[in-house]
């Protein structure tokens, strides 16, 4: 697979954080949950430049969570890693059974926001103010992982970021990857990666799986084998290009 371009490692990786699990309060909402769990304790600055000047409330971000009626942190059962090894890895390599649970935005006041600001997206030519600002981001996606021991979890995470800084790093299922398709004629055309492991630190909680998650992870995972990939103990790597 020479000259292609591993897109994702780190970037929109959550920072840990101990949360309590999603039925320890009744949360409702994921909002409330968030609100109360990651922004409530860690602050906005943690996640965001310049945060005094977004216009809140949070709206909902329609274009992202695809259920209409997603699973809320009360309906979720939180589940230790039964395993004495805390590593998890993806069951497969796509994004197929990735899911958003929860996707909010605010917009931030470019009439107010300072022009040198990264939030800003376009400063006015002496850059004393700034004429566009981006949008900033938190959302709750979730995947399949496997432990060391074969246990099967579906895993929850949290993601922030600029829509100006939005990247596969904030797209993608932790674990998997992306490269760009070699010899392509179409710009920014990519392909599945190779896989990679994760510490069960990155994730707010780990669940059961979901009802048809165990069928979908065989149909999936048949699928990589088959066709562009091999086993490497619990990772998926791309078959040697001939």
């Amino acid at each position: 697979m020479k000259g292609l371009l591993l897109l994702v490692l780190l970037v929109g990786c959550a920072t840990y954080a101990p949360f309590r699990e999603p039925s320890a309060i009744p949360y409702n909402t994921w909002r409330e949950y968030i609100q109360r769990e990651k922004i409530a304790t860690e602050g906005l600055a943690s996640l965001f430049t310049d945060p005094k000047y977004l216009k809140l409330p949070w709206k909902t971000d329609e274009n992202v969570v695809m259920d209409q009626k997603p699973l809320v942190p009360h309906q979720i059962q939180n589940v230790p890693l039964n395993c004495k090894d805390k590593t998890l890895y993806p069951t497969h390599p796509q994004q197929d059974t990735k899911a958003y649970l929860y996707a909010d935005f605010a917009s931030y006041d470019y009439t107010k926001l300072p022009a040198l600001s990264s939030a800003c997206r376009i400063p006015n030519p002496t850059k004393k103010y700034c004429l566009r600002a981006t949008s900033a981001h938190i959302a709750v996606p979730s995947d399949l992982f496997e432990d060391k021991c074969g246990n099967i979890y579906r895993g929850y995470w949290f993601v922030s970021f600029l829509k100006s800084d939005e990247s596969m790093g904030t797209l993608l299922s932790k674990g998997r990857t992306v490269y760009e398709r070699p010899n392509s004629e179409f710009a920014n055309d990519f392909m599945n990666g190779d896989t990679y492991s994760v510490s069960e630190e990155n994730f707010l909680f780990l669940s059961k799986p979901w009802p048809k998650d165990l069928k979908e992870i065989q149909v999936s995972r048949s699928r990589a084998l088959k066709k562009e990939y091999v086993r490497d103990g619990k990772l998926f790597k791309l078959k040697p290009s001939k």
